[in-house]
Parts: C-alpha cells; sequence; structure tokens
C-alpha cells in the first residue's frame, strides 16, 4: 500500500537536505501520456510511477511508500528546459504520516493565526501579507494601514483600546477557553468544542475563527461550548481559532488545525478476473459528485514495489499482471489542489493462464470435464440465432454450433468488435485503435480449452467432427495448469477413415485410425525460424492445420503453446490427384522444442521422420547432440550453406542428420522438394507406430494417455471380454441372441396366416419358450450396465468400437465378392440374394443387443426367470434404458429384422423416461424417410448433433429414435420438453429387393412413422422422385383412415446434390414434383373411394416454397482428403432454422405417455402405433387383393399370349442396354445423313 505524503515544492537545496534528485526532460514528459507507467531507482529513492496531470503543471512521482506531488513553475514548462525534481528521503524508521483528516494540539497566541513573519515586523492579522500599523488590545489582533481604518469608523470599534503596532502585547485579564478539540460529524461539516474558564463569574461568550485558503469565517456564541461548523472543503486544511470575550476584552486564542475528509472511493469491485489482467470497478460519494476528481490506483505485489495510475473515470483495466499472483490494490481520491484520500484496498490473486482464460471464455464451471454432449445439443435461442458474435463468453457456443454442423469455417469464429459495426472512417480508426487481444482468442487455445472441459462424449463428437472437417486433430494435449500432457487416443477411436493405397489390387480400406499402420512425420521448430512452417504444412497437406493467415491466428497462445496436432494424407487410388501414393500422417509441435522436451522426445520415438525447421544450425546440433532418436532427422533451414558446413568441421563429434536448405527457391518449389523428400521416406521401410500402440511411447516420456484411466480401462476389460467370443456373428446370433430368431419365426407365421388370435400367439410364445435360459453373454452384458462400478457410457462406447470392427472385417470380404458376383454373373440372382442375405447376417452391432434385451423384457413372463436375481434384473432395465436416452443413446423404434413395434418394452421406457424428468415430457416428433443412400442419417446427424449409425459397413434396418432436450427458455415458444427425432432405414434397398415382402416392409414403415411425426422430411436426389412415388402414395393411402384421428403432418422435400441452384429452375423442379404429389394423390384417394381429396395438401401439410430445400453435394472435391463443403452445411443450417420454426406453429401435443396414448397398466390396444398398425394390417390386404384381381383379370383377357409376349419384353429390357442402343441408332442416322 503507498501511503501518500504532498509535497508542494518552491525552491529547495537539495544538497542540504541530502534529497536524491531526478533529471527529467520535461519535453519528453509532456509527449508522453499522463497516466504512462516508469520504474527504476533514483539514489535511495525507487521511483515506480511518474506522469503529468492533464494540465502538465503537477508531477506526480510515486516511490515506494509516498507519493510525491510538485508543482512546476512557469520557468520550467516554459523553457522546456530539463527540471531537477526533489523528494524527501524516507528512512524505514520513520514513515511518513499521510494526509488525513488529522488536527493538532490545541495552542495559545494572541493572534488567532500568527505568521511566520520578522522579529521587527508583524503581519495584519486579516490580510496576513502586508505589515500592520496598529494593535487592537480588546481584539488581540493586529492590523495594516487599510484594516485598520474600521476601528476608526464603526463606532462599536472606537471604543477598543489601540497601540501602536507590537509583536507582543499583554495578555489580558479574561483567561482563554480550555482545550479545543475538533470532531468530524460529516463529510463536509465539523464539532468544534471546548471547555469554558473555570471562573464563574467569567462571561460565557467566545468567538470562534475559522480560515481555509485566505478565506476567513467568524462565530461569536454564548452560553454554549459546541458548535458544528458546516459547509467546509473537502480535503483541506482548516485554521481553528477561540477566544473569550469580554465586554472591552478578549482572551488569547486557543489555536488548532484541522483537515476534512476526503471521500475515497466506495463498492470497490473486480470484474473479468483473469490470468494477466483485471478490471476495477468504483463509485464516488454523491457529495463530490460535481467535482472534477481524479483517482490514483496503486497495484502491487505485498511487500514489493507498487506501480500507480491515475485517471478520471470509475473503472480501470490493468492488464500487466504475472498469473497466480497476489496482488494489493488500493485507489484513493484524487482532489483537483492535489489532496488524496485514504486508500479504499483489496487483496486479489490472479488465476492461472487456463483458469483465466476460461473465466474470460465463460467455461470456468465447465473445467475438468464437466460440459457434456447433451449440454451442447441441447436446443436453445442460439441454436437458429444468427445474431453477431461480440462477447467472448458466446465464443465456445457458436464454434461447438458450427462444428457440429461440419462447417470448416468453424475456426475463424470471432468476436465482432465494435468498428467493425461502424460505417464512419474515423470513428472506426478511433474505436479499432481501442480493442485489445481481450476480445480475441487464438483458434487453437479455444480448442485446447474446449477439450480440457469436456466430457470423453463431447471429445470424441469433437474430434470425428473436426476429422470430418479435415481439420487436424490433438495428438497431445498440454495442460498448463497441472503441467501434464496427455496422449488423445480414447479421444481418436471414433475417427474412421476410408482410402484406396496404390496397390495392384486397388482395395479400399476402411479402418479406425488409431490401429491403421501409417507412417507419422513430424515438424517442430528449434530457435530461430525464418520459414513460414505452417505455410509450408499447409501447402503440403491442404490447409488442415491453423495458420497466421486464419482470423485470430495472430492473437497470441496462451494455453496451447506444446500442443502436437495430427492430420492424414490419404490416397483415393488416382496417381494424378493425391499427393503421395501411400498414406502418411503428419505432426506439428505448437513452440519451441526446447520448451517442450518431453513432446519432441515422444515425437521422436514414434515417428519416421522429424524435420527441424530453425536457422541456428549450432543450436540445432548443439541441442541434438545427445538425442538417441528412432525417426530421421532432417533440418531445414533457411540459413547459409558454407557457414553451416564450417560448423559441422568444428564439431566433428556431433551427430549427423540430413539438411535441407531453402536459399532462393520460390516456395512452391521448396514445397515439391519437401514432398519429395518425404516421399523418400515413406519408401524406405520407416519406423511404423500405430497411435494404439504410441501409449507405451508416451509412458516413457511421462506423457498421460486417456485410456489408461480406471474407468476407461474397467469398461474395456468388460467388452472385451463379450466380443472376444464372437468369431462367427452369424451363429453368435442363432446361439446368444435367440429370442430374435423366435420374433421373427412368430412375425412369418403371422404373416402366413394373415390373423393370429391372441390366445393362439400367447401358446406359440409359451411352447417357445419353455426351457428357455439365458445365455451367458447377455448376462454379461446385463450385469455390466446395470453395475455401477462400471461407467456406462464408456462400456457401451467400447462395445461399439468392438462391434463395428468386427463388421468392417466380416463385410470387406463379402463385399468383394458381392461386386466381383454383380459384375461377372448378375443374371444369377439367385446368387445374389443369398450373399445379401449373408451380408446381413454378418451385420452384428448394439442394436441387436438391446433388441435381445426388449425381446426379453416383453417376454419375461413366459420364461421360467420368476424369483430368479436375472429376474430382478430384466425388471431395471427400462429404467437404465431411460437414463441412457437423456444420454442421446438411440431406441429401436420399429425391429429391423421383424417390422413390428415392441410396445410393452418402449412403453416401459418412455414412461420411466417421463418420471425421470419430473412429468416435464411434452415432445414433439421429426422424422426423415428416403431412399437407400440418399445420406438420411448424415443428413439428421448434421441436423440436430445425433449420432444415429452411419458408414459402419452394415445396412441399417428399421427405424430409430432419439431424443433432444429443448432449453427452458424457448420451451413455449416450442411448446415442448424434448424434440423427438426419428432415423428410418433406407427404402427400396437393393440388398432387401429379393425378400417377397420387401414392399409391404417399406410402406408399412413409412405410412407408421408419418402417422407418429409432427415433421416428416422427404429425402431424395434430385430429379427421383419416380423412386419413392409409390411409397408415399401408400402413405397418402393409408393416412386416409386415419385423417380424422390426427393433425395434418408437416412435409419438407430435401433435394440432395442439387447442382442447379438458380431461381428459374427450383421454380420449375416446385412445380413439377407439386403436380406428381396431386396425381399421386388423386389415385390414392380414388383407391380409398375419397373423392373429396384432390390434392397432396388435403392430406398433409405441404407449402412448396418453404417446404422445399436444396442441398449441394456432401463433399468438397473427392473422398478421403475432401472436406464438407460449405455449401453442404449452410444448406443444413438454413433447413435447421426452417424446421425450428415449423416446430413452432405445429399443434401441441401431449407427453411421452401420450406418445403411445396408454389407457391402462399393460393395455396396448389402445395406442397411436397400435391404431396405425391396424389401419395398415386393414389396407394393405385390401390393396394386395386389388392388385392380385387385376393381374388375373388381366391373364384372362390377354390369354397365355400376352403373357408370353410380357416375358420376351422383359427378357429384352434386362439382356439390352436401351440407352446404348439408341445412342446407336443416333450415330447411324448421322452417318447415313453425312455420306
Amino acid at each position: 500500500m503507498i501511503l501518500a505524503a504532498l509535497l508542494v515544492a518552491t525552491t529547495v537545496s537539495a544538497t542540504k537536505l541530502n534529497i536524491p534528485r531526478l533529471r527529467l526532460s520535461y519535453k519528453d514528459l509532456v509527449s508522453t501520456n499522463r497516466s504512462s507507467i516508469f520504474s527504476g531507482h533514483q539514489g535511495d529513492l525507487a521511483l515506480t510511477a511518474i506522469f503529468l496531470d492533464e494540465y502538465h503543471d503537477r508531477l506526480f512521482l510515486g516511490g515506494k511508500d509516498v507519493l510525491y506531488s510538485l508543482t512546476l513553475g512557469p520557468a520550467a514548462t516554459e523553457s522546456k528546459e530539463v527540471i531537477q525534481v526533489t523528494g524527501l528521503h524516507i528512512k524505514e524508521d520513520t514513515p511518513p504520516t499521510p494526509l488525513s483528516p488529522v488536527h493538532s494540539p490545541s495552542s495559545i497566541d494572541a493572534s488567532p493565526f500568527p505568521q511566520n513573519a520578522r522579529a521587527e515586523e508583524v503581519t495584519c492579522d486579516v490580510c496576513t501579507n502586508r505589515r500592520a500599523v496598529k494593535t487592537c488590545l480588546t481584539c488581540n489582533a493586529s492590523y495594516c494601514e487599510e484594516d485598520v481604518q474600521q476601528h476608526y469608523r464603526i463606532p462599536a470599534l472606537q471604543r477598543h483600546n489601540m497601540v501602536d503596532v507590537t509583536a507582543e502585547v499583554d495578555t489580558p485579564a479574561l483567561p482563554p477557553p480550555g482545550e479545543m478539540r475538533i470532531e468530524p460529524s460529516a463529510t463536509d461539516s465539523v464539532i468544534v468544542s471546548w471547555t469554558p474558564p473555570e471562573d464563574p463569574d467569567i462571561p460565557r461568550r467566545f468567538r470562534i475563527v475559522w480560515q481555509c485558503e485566505k478565506e476567513t469565517n467568524t462565530l461569536r456564541v454564548s452560553d454554549v461550548c459546541q458548535v458544528e461548523v458546516s459547509e467546509l472543503k473537502l480535503g483541506r486544511k482548516y485554521d481553528f481559532a477561540i477566544a473569550t470575550e469580554g465586554e472591552n476584552y478578549q482572551s488569547m486564542w486557543v489555536r488548532t488545525s484541522h483537515v476534512t475528509v476526503i471521500p475515497p472511493p466506495t463498492n470497490l469491485v473486480i470484474d473479468n478476473l483473469n490470468s494477466t489482467s483485471i478490471t476495477l470497478r468504483w463509485t464516488k460519494d454523491p457529495k463530490i459528485h460535481q467535482i472534477p476528481l481524479s483517482f490514483i490506483i496503486s497495484y502491487g505485489v505485498s511487500g514489493g514495489m507498487a506501480k500507480a495510475i491515475l485517471t478520471k473515470s470509475c473503472s480501470k483495466t490493468l492488464s500487466d499482471l504475472q498469473p497466480d499472483t497476489e496482488y494489493v490494490v488500493s485507489v484513493s481520491t484524487l482532489m483537483p489542489g492535489g489532496e488524496q484520500s485514504k486508500p479504499e484496498s483489496v487483496t486479489i490473486s490472479t488465476c492461472s493462464c487456463l483458469l483465466g482464460l476460461l473465466v474470460s471464455i465463460g467455461l470456468s464451471a465447465y473445467y475438468e470435464g464437466k460440459l457434456k454432449l447433451s449440454d451442447v445439443l441441447e436446443i436453445n435461442h442460439s441454436y437458429t440465432s444468427e445474431e453477431h458474435l461480440n462477447t467472448m463468453q458466446s465464443l465456445p457456443w457458436i464454434f461447438l454450433k458450427k462444428l457440429l454442423l461440419a462447417n470448416v469455417d468453424a475456426r475463424s469464429v470471432r468476436c465482432v468488435t465494435p468498428y467493425e459495426e461502424t460505417y464512419d472512417l474515423a470513428e472506426c480508426e478511433t474505436k479499432e485503435s481501442e480493442c485489445s487481444n481481450n476480445n480475441s482468442i487464438n483458434p487453437l487455445d479455444l480448442i485446447t480449452a474446449l477439450l480440457l472441459c469436456s466430457d470423453d462424449s463431447l471429445r470424441q463428437e469433437m474430434v470425428r467432427k473436426m476429422a470430418l472437417c479435415q481439420f487436424a486433430v490433438p495428438l497431445l494435449l498440454p495442460n498448463c495448469e497441472t503441467k501434464q500432457v496427455t496422449l488423445m487416443l480414447w479421444t481418436m477411436r471414433e475417427v474412421v477413415k476410408k482410402f484406396i493405397p496404390f496397390t495392384p489390387t486397388t482395395q479400399l480400406v476402411e479402418e479406425s485410425i488409431v490401429v491403421s499402420e501409417i507412417p507419422l512425420v513430424s515438424l517442430v521448430s528449434l530457435g530461430k525460424d525464418s520459414l513460414n512452417k505452417y505455410q509450408i504444412l499447409n501447402r503440403m497437406h491442404n490447409n488442415t492445420f491453423v495458420h497466421r493467415d486464419m482470423d485470430c491466428d495472430d492473437a497470441p497462445r496462451k494455453i496451447s503453446d506444446g500442443l502436437v496436432e495430427i492430420s492424414w494424407c490419404l490416397p483415393c487410388g488416382n496417381k494424378n490427384i493425391d499427393l503421395f501414393d501411400k498414406p502418411v500422417a503428419m505432426a506439428n509441435l505448437r513452440g519451441d522444442i526446447r520448451s517442450f522436451k518431453k513432446q519432441f522426445s515422444f515425437l521422436c520415438d514414434v515417428s519416421a521422420a522429424v524435420f527441424i525447421f530453425s536457422d541456428d544450425c549450432d543450436s540445432s546440433q548443439n541441442f541434438l547432440k545427445d538425442k538417441n532418436a528412432k525417426a530421421q532427422i532432417i533440418l531445414v533451414s533457411n540459413g547459409d550453406r558454407q557457414a553451416f558446413r564450417n560448423s559441422i568441421r568444428r564439431k566433428p563429434g556431433s551427430r549427423p542428420f540430413k539438411v535441407i536448405f531453402k536459399k532462393k527457391q520460390h516456395d512452391a518449389d521448396f514445397v515439391k522438394h519437401m514432398q519429395s523428400a518425404v516421399t523418400c521416406i515413406l519408401n524406405s521401410k520407416p519406423n511404423i507406430v500405430t497411435i494404439q500402440n504410441m501409449a507405451e511411447a508416451a509412458e516413457r516420456n511421462g506423457i498421460l494417455v486417456d485410456e489408461k484411466s480406471s474407468k476407461c480401462q474397467t469398461a474395456q476389460r468388460m467388452a472385451n471380454e463379450i466380443t472376444s467370443k464372437i468369431t462367427d456373428t452369424s451363429e453368435f446370433k442363432n446361439e446368444h441372441l435367440p429370442l430374435q430368431g423366435i420374433r421373427k419365426q412368430l412375425c412369418l407365421l403371422e404373416k402366413d396366416s394373415l390373423e393370429i388370435k391372441l390366445q393362439a400367439k400367447e401358446e406359440i410364445v409359451k411352447e417357445r419358450l419353455q426351457g428357455f435360459k439365458m445365455a451367458h453373454v447377455m448376462g454379461s452384458f446385463i450385469h455390466a450396465i446395470l453395475d455401477p462400478r462400471i461407467d456406462c457410457p464408456t462400456f457401451l462406447q467400447w462395445m461399439k468400437i468392438n462391434l463395428d470392427r468386427l463388421s468392417r472385417q466380416n463385410l470387406s470380404g463379402l463385399k468383394e465378392e458381392y461386386k466381383e458376383l454383380c459384375q461377372s454373373t448378375p443374371e444369377r440372382k439367385d446368387l445374389i440374394s443369398d450373399l445379401d442375405k449373408k451380408m446381413s447376417d454378418c451385420s452384428l452391432g448394439l442394436e441387436h443387443l438391446f433388441r435381445e434385451l426388449g425381446q426379453l423384457y416383453e417376454w419375461s413372463e413366459y420364461c421360467s426367470l420368476e424369483n430368479s436375481p436375472q429376474k430382478k434384473q430384466i425388471e431395471q432395465l427400462p429404467l437404465f434404458y431411460a437414463q441412457m436416452l437423456l444420454e442421446g443413446l438411440p431406441i429401436e423404434l420399429v425391429n429391423g429384422d421383424t417390422s413390428d413395434v415392441p410396445l410393452k418394452w418402449i412403453k416401459s421406457v418412455l414412461t420411466c423416461l417421463h418420471r425421470q424428468v419430473k412429468m416435464n415430457s411434452k415432445i414433439k416428433v421429426v422424422t426423415v424417410l428416403g431412399v437407400q443412400g440418399t445420406g438420411k442419417s448424415t443428413l439428421l446427424n448434421t441436423l440436430f448433433g445425433v449420432q444415429f449409425a452411419v458408414s459402419t459397413g452394415r445396412c441399417t434396418r428399421g427405424a430409430f429414435m432419439q431424443l433432444i432436450r429443448v432449453n427452458q427458455q424457448i420451451r413455449k415458444e416450442l411448446q415442448c420438453d424434448f424434440v423427438m427425432i426419428i432415423d428410418t432405414e433406407g427404402l427400396k434397398a437393393p440388398e432387401l429387393a429379393q425378400e417377397k415382402d420387401s414392399q409391404e416392409h417399406d410402406h408399412k414403415l413409412a405410412t407408421l412413422v408419418v402417422g407418429l411425426s409432427d415433421i416428416t422430411i422427404i429425402n431424395m436426389t434430385m430429379e427421383a422422385f419416380a423412386e419413392i412415388r409409390g411409397i408415399l402414395q401408400m402413405v397418402v393411402y393409408n393416412l386416409l383412415g386415419i385423417k380424422e384421428k390426427m393433425a395434418k403432418p408437416k412435409c419438407h422435400f430435401v433435394h440432395q446434390n442439387a447442382v442447379n441452384m438458380s431461381l428459374d429452375a427450383n421454380v420449375r423442379e416446385k412445380n413439377k414434383l407439386l403436380e406428381q404429389l396431386d396425381e399421386m394423390t388423386l389415385e390414392a384417394a380414388k383407391m380409398a373411394n375419397s373423392h373429396h381429396i384432390t390434392r397432396f395438401t388435403d392430406v398433409m401439410d405441404y407449402d412448396p416454397d418453404k417446404g422445399s430445400s436444396y442441398i449441394p453435394g456432401l463433399w468438397h472435391g473427392i473422398p478421403p482428403m475432401a472436406p464438407v463443403s460449405v455449401g453442404y452445411s449452410g444448406a443444413v443450417y438454413d433447413l435447421r432454422k426452417r424446421l425450428i420454426k415449423d416446430l413452432q406453429m405445429c399443434q401441441q401435443r401431449g407427453d411421452l405417455r401420450d406418445f403411445l396414448t396408454l389407457e391402462e397398466e399393460g393395455d396396448y390396444s389402445d395406442t397411436i402405433i397400435q391404431d396405425l398398425l391396424k389401419i395398415i394390417d386393414r389396407f394393405m390386404p385390401h390393396r394386395k387383393v386389388n392388385e392380385e384381381t387385376e393381374i388375373n383379370l388381366k391373364k384372362h383377357i390377354c390369354g397365355i399370349a400376352a403373357i408370353e409376349f410380357q416375358k420376351m419384353h422383359n427378357n429384352f429390357i434386362e439382356k439390352c442396354d436401351t440407352q446404348a442402343m439408341l445412342k446407336l441408332c443416333r450415330c447411324c442416322r448421322l452417318v447415313r445423313a453425312i455420306s
């Protein structure tokens, strides 16, 4: 804390007082900012603050224990010469007295305010500057020639006893009052009290005089010993005098002094505390509101030197602090005259760099993995907001929103500074100069902060989407708070890449990136580097790394130094496109390797080669001299080649390594040189370590591995115990998942007999389940998901990873066989059908295990499990799955194998979920329909950030639903608590085309999900309406039967892979589509005898203008190196905004229980789903009979000849390529015309 003392200097001999001198140029002082801070030592006086006030006539000097104020005379300010400043020498044992409200002890004098005059001269007591000529013994005061005239003119004063002037007068007979005391009563008032003379005969009349800055006031009182003097100036010294007053005489004066209080700042608070800066805010006293005040802020480490800043505002940001340090900060009020109040102080501790950054971007509450994926997916105001990014706290959420949309511009998010919103150039420049780095953040810092705050599921989703956008992903994540580094192995488990290496077989490789045997090439920096490493790296590797030309990359890195990023350069099998024939991974270390030896040592162990960018060859050799690296070391330099050779000669024992010099090469040529060096490394049998095997090298170098946590290891062991027993997936299903086989047989029986009574159905189930025993695998699976010691999401993730790996391995060979069979013998449809069935049987995923659980729960009453521990576990399954639904796990709505709905299982899960969310479970439903291969699941995943299965190497079957929570703030607008997303299997799947009931299956599935939905997205490719026309017609036909029981569902058509996006083309497409929809609806209405239905909009709510979206292709380029198209993510974002608005307009529906409309416990006859299924089952046979009757009638009319002709026609169409024949005919005609 700085103790303030005031020194007004005129002419003082510095030599005599032994005061240190400081020579300052006034010109330099005036040219600097008045709040500039200097520090240094001048003799015994340590100066920490030097600044001028706004008038440049008062100089403030701050030392260790004192703040000096010196008034600069006109000579100094006008001559602009060197000013010699002197100050007091402060000893440790005699600290200065602060300028604060104090008063001196009383003293007695003949004059009320005696002056420091010469012995032979007495000064006038009134004007205090002229020589006195007369002394009044009655007044006990001396007067100059001008002021004494009143004693001659005023009759009352003429009776006073006047004598010639004298410095000493006889003491009057009246005794003076006793000791006078001054006590502050308010900011601008004091209470003056005194003791009356002891003699009771002495009159009790007193004269009180007070003076400040030549302004004198007088007050006479009687019979009181205390008065309050108000309206005093703040922070000023007042001299008070009191005397006993008689008839013609008065006593000697009793004197004292008092300094009025200067109100210190109040309500001192700290805003925006972070690692290197704080913002102070305070208020000033209302009584001094009109006074032009300044404030002195002093801050420093306790016991150390302090700095001082002068400001006129009531807030100030201190931006030169050190992280994780305790500071004492004080603020004092400074009056215009230089008077200073007592300081208001506070002790604060700055955050560490990490915590400070988390506070500034609003993530401090989520530190250490508290940010969940469900928090990010929640629908809120920012979900579709287009507001400017004007606060640092909104930046992480906008980044995540863009990243989950797979927007390749996600890394370029930044705050919109005030000057960017103005149009006046002068104002723009002014505001820009005021903007600081406090409003920006380096993209790498943002990514690092989010990863440190995210849980495992969000981390994996972030990295998966970053890889999809072709961003470099973190391999080694630093934590500057704990000084630890983590290998992100578990985080990258979900990243799956496809590529075609240049080999004779050119076979597609699809596998998790952590198990791929891909050589790693690392790039690092050592010391000074004039080469732009990131520019070279991005030119070699398609702009995947953050570089200086990106928005906010010029912001300094605070927490991401030491980060190692990795990206992959994968071939597509085309030499004209591929940079490298073989796959290669590239890693980049942020920062100097001398500061991050742990990361550098790790890279030397796991890399095939390490390129070190450095211009200082000597430093490079010294640093690498003792390194024992498995990787090939290559120095990349812009230095002098000859100097490097001379250095090698001077150090003959140095470690040999290759050197690449840039010299005068163009950047493009140098990049080609670097690519050639990498190609040579790939062709020379390099050191290859998979990311999975990098864990060993990480532990050797003191690096943590995220997969080595206890919860991850326990979950992995349990998952491996289950999946390690799976060798033949088809055999595994038959042995360990028997209930699904029984369910499938029962459904086939139902279809054959058209209608089976409920009692007969129960008898069949009882017969099949007689003596049923739960398989060991299912018992282990149930135990794992219900065991509180096992982290269930982590266990399920391990199960998914293992099962996906098995499916990819089993299906890769079958796909190649299927491809060869279709090319060689396309007419053998029986073989192709058998292979399709085999591929379906080889498919095994988590959905099969959960399907078995649901079937086990539904039929548990028929199984011999009464009074067994397994029975109790089965009863807990609905509650478990309800919790998983809240975590983002989808639930199967329609069985993919049997096309039926497990009503009892779904009802129990949703009822438990309804209780879990405390009865707040109102929902709205969005469904997607489309032909297989149109990107339905990818669209939903991009739209809502959900995780429906895509690209797992198997055909998804059935329908799955997932819940997304709606934020409390917009629940009234959407009129729901959750949005339910339903993903369906691809309609008209080629793999299922050979099954006799595939068409019926598609019709039934489509009608069911459309009937359940508020909004149905029809996903289709451009000009491919014919593929889905029949299904939509059947949906319309079936919905006519339940139109009175439900509101019209909204319909939105999404045209994928749109190329021509012009307005005219879109209008034509919309009109054409609407005509086809109306024709289709009219046909369906005739079949259903609903003649009042003539248009598609009579059945479904469809607006051709607002209900049509045109989305370009997913990829920007050729995979696997193509990122997601900006046009795709932008169009999907526009579609999301449209869907949210449509949901607001949808009619409010019930909660999760009403989704099934259950009237009584165990009664499934009145559910919406059951009602839909009944109508479908009633109308489907009617449609089937109509079709069969029509075919038989045609046979009867046309006869056998027509049948034979139809066969011949079909064979001709199958064997001939009609399009090629037509082209050939046109060519022939053209040749004839020319000849």
